[in-house]
């Protein structure tokens, strides 16, 4: 073969080799897609469990949507007409969290099972709190610091992560239930406060004759209620080593305050017992006093004045801090058929 031929056969030879490089291939009926499907968290092949769940808002009771649901880790999906479905098995115990953006997480640990019904009560991570009171919430004769309203929120955060508390301090020296409702609307009313505080009667003792006290509660109660979802009431903290009889004087005082806190739905948060538990305890020195202080006088010697110092308030913090623990504390349970 001469030189001449063999050079024009491998001319056509890559001009084949050309050709066929620039014809498309040949599309197979069910092509198989180049990129793995997606997959969701709980999508994986096996049983799957549908649910329903109900969530409201802790304080003001109105139902929450747009929730983030987790079962034994796995991510819930929402399904129609509000139910969820995770690839989980029923079983006796499961661990659910329910979330939801500007609300803390809750869980839940128990049975779950197909078509059950989830109860959730959802706490907001922050609310506004109005402490209003007189000389006592106003921290009379103590450094600011060392008040009890400044020392609540750090409490508050240690004890439930990620909660915070908006106080607004509405307390005047010299106030009784009865002065306070000049300035209720001003101070409570129109702050519209997710839980309010409220902490008279150390000068209604002096000033408010007992058969008029209760209506005088009531009367600041009333519309405070109307407008805080939750409302808490302090009674007169026990005087540990008082000399005569303010204890005495003061206990058909604080029974009125209770009585009438429970007719109006509000909640006691008793200063009295903490204080006096305090004192049975050995921790006397907990209301402010000028210097000299003599500890080894007997109890028929005035001891101090009306107003607690920084002891007597980190109290009242410790006290009116779980009492807000307990009321704003969320809750998941399952809705019996």
């Amino acid at each position: 073969m001469g030189e001449r031929t063999l050079d024009l056969r491998l001319s056509w030879l890559a001009a084949g080799c050309w050709l066929a490089a620039c014809q498309p291939l040949p599309v197979p009926s069910n092509p198989p897609d180049p990129s793995p499907a997606p997959q969701h968290v709980g999508a994986a092949p096996g049983p799957a469990l549908t649910f329903t769940v109900e969530a409201k808002e802790l304080l003001r009771g109105r139902a929450l949507s747009a929730l983030k649901i987790e079962v034994d880790g796995v991510r819930a999906e929402p399904g129609p007409n509000g139910t969820w479905r995770a690839a989980v098995a029923p079983a006796d115990r499961h661990t659910v969290r329910v979330g939801r953006q500007s609300y803390l997480t809750s869980t839940y640990q128990g049975p779950l099972v197909e078509g059950a019904c989830l109860q959730a009560q959802l706490c907001p991570t922050g609310i506004r709190v109005v402490a209003f009171g007189d000389s006592l919430t106003a921290g009379l004769k103590v450094d600011l610091a060392d008040r009890f309203l400044m020392k609540l929120e750090a409490r508050l955060q240690s004890a439930r992560p990620g909660f915070w508390v908006d106080f607004r301090d509405a307390g005047r020296s010299g106030d009784t239930y009865e002065s306070a409702l000049d300035r209720v609307t001003d101070d409570v009313l129109n702050a519209n406060p997710d839980l309010t505080f409220v902490e008279f009667g150390t000068n209604d003792a002096f000033k408010t004759r007992l058969a008029d006290f209760p209506d005088s509660v009531d009367a600041l109660l009333a519309p405070i209620v109307q407008v805080s979802p939750r409302v808490l009431v302090a009674d007169i903290p026990y005087k540990p080593r008082w000399y005569g009889d303010w204890n005495d004087h003061t206990a058909p005082y604080n029974r009125a305050i209770a009585e009438v806190a429970a007719r109006n739905g509000a909640r006691l948060v008793s200063f009295s017992q903490a204080f006096r538990k305090a004192a049975q305890g050995g921790q006397w020195d907990l209301f402010y006093h000028e210097e000299p202080y003599d500890t080894t006088k007997p109890d028929t010697v005035s001891q101090g004045d009306l107003h607690p110092n920084a002891e007597g308030n980190e109290l009242m913090a410790e006290t009116l801090g779980d009492a807000i623990l307990s009321v704003t504390e969320p809750s998941i349970g399952l809705k019996q058929p």
